[in-house]
């Protein structure tokens, strides 16, 4: 027997009590837990066990939302549920009973009696018992347990009374005495309550719920925030179309799990860091305001400008309470549930009640509270959360004023500086700058120029990873330079030359600079010169020997003017040139000598960074193994910085392409297949290696997407996006526009070291071009410096390519013999070789056997057709498909119904290369799905 909808009552259209509540679709997620003890209870009841649940838990968190859902559920089982909701507008007596026996029809009160009808006259009226109740008839309380248990006796009865926080003492009396009434009887309260009430009436709340849990077999539901997972659910089933994830985040992180707030913050389409609220929990949140004592609203208002767990200590301090007056409105503010009041700290009970408090507040009572606390913390930065140099900098910001602001910002800079925060360093420096023009109009001194924040910029900006704003800021700086003495606007030029050779941006520009630079130089040893020397060494892999000049020049002349940083740098570069130029024990020296050097003086960034260029300089002599491990022990001590992404992203690249010439394809996925956020050509090098990786994985839409990425950096007319892109394109099997990329970057692109550019002769040359075409791309061709071990092997397989003879691939292989590495050229190498030999000879197949076979080991799929396309083998239909020895492995697991994630642990393979190798073998053996792939396994047992 199911509920009819509420009838409306006289009583009740004389206050206006009409459902106003909005109404969403209803989607319970993430409360499993709590209908299973709804359901539990409902199953006790019908057995005679009655009892009072009571469902509690903060505005908007889902009451309703779970009781409806449990009264469809009753409705679906044949209960009968009778609802009622309690109104804030009017004093009206037993409501919500008033609307749940309205819903009676004639035969359920016939079946009553006339003694039980003439008790709950006053409930029917909603008037006061006293005044209506019949003569002779029972009390209130007992009339309406009759009821119910004559109702019951027939099916089973389930009473809601939403919303008790709202009702009158004579509802809340009245649940008191059913549910004791009622203990034996197939009838089931259900009362939903507000916990804490927005509209002041907390402590009643409270004393009423207190009350109530007292009665025996009551049981208190608490309804707890959602989880993240839960709350983005809910979100994305109400908007119905995709969300960016920074703006799922923002309100899932500023809903702290309530369904209702992230259902409005998302219809509100408040934007991502915006702490306006929509007008409906604007106005929940103004109501609680308003039923709070001023001295309250003030540490609200106080607590909600710190923004975290603030210590007591700060709050006191800023609020200028005494200290009996401060731990009386603590507790006040506690008990009110609108701060919560843990050990010394102290937090805003809902990150939407700090936007409302912010929101409501008059700005100059805000800017005075961040005045406040910028001062405490001044004088007490033990009180701070986390650095209180950037705290201070945060309120004297939005306390308006800018001369303390930016002196506030600048120490901040410091602050992070020395934790390595490039990214905070850089954005308190930028504020500085924004900050100067105010802060020099009222009493900045000489001590800072503009100019000169800019390069502080600059240097911070690339260090956090942003190189085109390091490089606008530096040209920032050079305009704003009018008044420099030349020596300084020299080395302001030499900074923009690192930071353009840094970032993929025009080499003229560079020259330029460096002409301008070279005219404002004087004779004397200056930074300036320690600078210019070292950035016209900058690229020591390209001219090895010449950059070894400037960068020892420039070491030197730092050392005497005692610049440790530029020291460092100039002799760790030194040491890479040496090494590349036939002299790796000297290269060694100088670069231990260059990490030495900036341990012994404290220089956390020179250590770090001096392991770049010696793992760069280790794979091009030949010794990748030792290379990748220079680059994870610079890894290493990066992880106590803050963020370091440069250093982070340039070692994991130097890593990655060191393990991926080693040949250890599964470590060298670890370090590249996480994004580089970074914007220098280091971490480009980990995007040229990560597509190559994934291209030889079979992934090629994530090799297409990474050099995609690089392109956008402005990388697509270097050496080494046109060797990735060219393996690339070979991998996918288009040979011709491998040969095409790789042609354009040597016509119209920049310079690189000799293996590198050698290498993409060799790939220019997959497919031949005319003759004369032919002999213009060998004439790029590059010599060995004196220790670029495969720039002379790559070399010779180029012009082995071209004439494509037995004994030229013969020749070309055994250069290699002596190097160590490079599994996909020696492979490579290998089956063009076979295909030279011809498909007759039985050389030709043992040498592809071969490489086969060691490809197979790579875990790299698509290299297997790679080779098997390069020594001209089409794939035959056959008997026994040509799985190689990993896929047969894969298949057998398959055949077991494992999953990729369990392939990948069982053969110690990433999931991403498992799935690959299960596309791969479907592809093969011509099935659809992987229940098709374990029937041909099993008919083939």
């Amino acid at each position: 027997m199911t509920t009819r909808p509420p009838a409306r009552s006289p009583a009740r259209d004389a206050v206006g009590l009409a459902p106003t509540r909005p109404r969403y679709p209803r989607h319970i997620v993430g409360r499993g837990r709590e209908l299973a003890r709804l359901e539990a209870a409902a199953a006790a009841s019908r057995c005679g066990g009655g009892s009072l649940l009571l469902v509690t838990g903060e505005a908007g968190i889902g009451k309703s939302a779970l009781i409806e859902e449990f009264v469809d559920r009753l409705h679906a089982d044949g209960d009968r549920v009778l609802v009622g909701h309690c109104s804030p507008f009017e004093n009206v007596a037993f409501d919500g009973f008033v609307q749940a026996f309205e819903s009676l029809d004639g035969e359920d009160i016939a079946e009553a009696g006339e003694p039980v009808l003439g008790g709950l006259t006053s409930v029917w009226r909603g008037e006061d018992a006293d005044v209506t109740r019949a003569a002779g008839s029972p009390p209130v309380d007992a009339a309406a347990a009759d009821l119910l248990r004559t109702l019951g006796a027939q099916t089973p009865i389930v009473l809601v009374i939403e919303d008790l926080h709202w009702a009158p003492s004579s509802t809340c009396t009245l649940v008191d005495s059913l549910a004791r009434r009622l203990r034996r009887a197939p009838v089931l309260l259900i009362a939903t309550v507000r916990t804490p009430s927005m509209d002041g009436s907390g402590d009643l709340t409270e004393r009423t719920l207190t009350e109530l849990s007292r009665v025996p077999g009551a049981q208190r539901i608490e309804l707890a925030a959602l989880a993240d997972s839960a709350i983005r659910e809910v979100i994305t089933r109400a908007i119905g179309a995709p969300v960016e994830e920074s703006q799922l985040a923002d309100w899932s992180q500023r809903a702290a799990g309530n369904p209702l707030f992230a259902r409005e913050l998302a219809f509100g389409g408040s934007a991502t860091g915006d702490a306006s609220l929509p007008p409906t929990l604007a106005d929940l949140f103004r109501v609680r305001l308003r039923s709070l004592p001023s001295a309250v609203v003030d540490v609200l208002t106080v607590t909600s400008c710190v923004g975290v767990a603030a210590h007591e200590d700060l709050i006191r301090g800023a609020t200028d309470l005494t200290p009996e007056a401060f731990a009386a409105t603590v507790s006040h503010a506690a008990r009110a549930r609108v701060v919560r009041h843990e050990g010394t700290r102290l937090t805003v009970a809902h990150p939407l009640l700090a936007d409302a408090v912010t929101s409501a507040s008059d700005t100059p009572r805000l800017r005075a509270a961040h005045a406040a606390l910028a001062r405490v913390l001044r004088d007490r930065p033990d009180l701070a959360s986390a650095r209180p140099d950037a705290e201070i900098a945060h309120h004297a910001l939005r306390a308006g004023n800018d001369l303390v602001a930016f002196r506030a910002c600048l120490a901040a800079a410091d602050e992070a500086g020395t934790v390595l925060d490039f990214l905070a360093e850089w954005g308190h420096v930028r504020r500085a700058v924004e900050l100067w023009p105010a802060a020099a109009d009222t009493a900045l001194d000489d001590e800072y120029s503009r100019a000169g924040l800019l390069v502080r910029c600059a240097i911070a900006a690339e260090l956090a990873g942003r190189n085109r704003d390091a490089v606008d800021a530096a040209r920032e700086a050079l305009a704003a330079s009018d008044d420099a003495i030349p020596e300084e606007v020299a080395e302001r030029y030499a900074i923009l030359i690192e930071l353009l050779h840094r970032g993929f941006h025009d080499e003229a520009a560079a020259e330029d600079a460096l002409r301008c630079a070279t005219t404002l130089l004087s004779e004397a040893e200056t930074p300036a010169r320690a600078r210019l020397e070292i950035v016209s060494g900058w690229w020591w892999d390209r001219a090895p020997e010449a950059a070894c000049v400037h960068l020892r020049a420039g070491a030197k002349t730092a050392h005497s003017l005692g610049i440790v940083p530029l020291e460092t740098q100039g002799w760790a570069m030194a040491g890479a040139a040496t090494g590349v130029a036939g002299d790796p024990v000297g290269g060694r020296e100088l670069l231990d000598r260059s990490v030495r050097l900036a341990r012994d003086a404290g220089y956390d960034v020179g250590a770090i960074t001096a392991h770049i260029p010696f793992s760069a300089m280790l794979t091009l002599t030949g010794e990748p193994e030792a290379a990748a491990q220079v680059a994870i022990a610079g890894i290493a001590l990066t992880e106590y910085t803050a963020t370091g992404t440069v250093l982070r992203d340039a070692l994991r690249a130097c890593a990655g392409h060191a393990l991926l010439r080693s040949g250890d394809w599964e470590q060298a996925g670890r370090m590249l297949d996480a994004p580089f956020a970074d914007e220098g050509r280091a971490s480009a090098l980990g995007l040229f290696d990560g597509a190559v990786l994934a291209a030889l994985r079979g992934e090629l839409d994530r090799a297409r997407a990474l050099l995609a990425r690089a392109e956008s950096l402005g990388a697509g007319d270097t050496p080494g996006y046109g060797v990735a892109a060219a393996w690339t394109h070979i991998a996918a099997g288009d040979v011709p526009e491998a040969s095409r990329v790789a042609r354009r970057v040597l016509r119209d692109g920049e310079g690189g070291d000799a293996a590198t550019v050698n290498e993409l002769v060799l790939l220019a040359l997959a497919e031949l071009p005319g003759a004369v075409e032919t002999e213009e791309i060998l004439r790029r061709l590059q010599p060995d410096p004196g220790g670029i071990a495969v720039a002379e092997p790559f070399a010779k397989a180029a012009r082995a390519a071209v004439r494509d003879m037995p004994d030229e691939w013969a020749r070309a292989r055994e250069a290699w013999e002596t190097v160590a590495g490079w599994p996909l050229a020696r492979l490579y190498l290998a089956a063009r070789h076979a295909g030279a030999l011809g498909v007759d000879d039985p050389a030709a197949h043992l040498i592809l056997d071969e490489a086969l076979t060691a490809a197979s080991a790579l875990d790299a799929p698509a290299l297997v057709t790679l080779l098997t396309r390069a020594a001209g083998r089409p794939e035959r239909p056959d008997a026994r498909p040509s799985l190689t020895p990993r896929e047969w492995e894969v298949l057998e697991l398959v055949a077991e119904g494992a999953t990729n994630r369990v392939i990948g642990s069982t053969l110690d393979i990433s999931e991403r290369t498992a799935s690959v190798h299960v596309s791969n073998l479907m592809r093969k053996l011509g099935v659809a799905s992987r229940t098709e792939a374990a029937l041909w396994a099993a008919q083939r047992d």
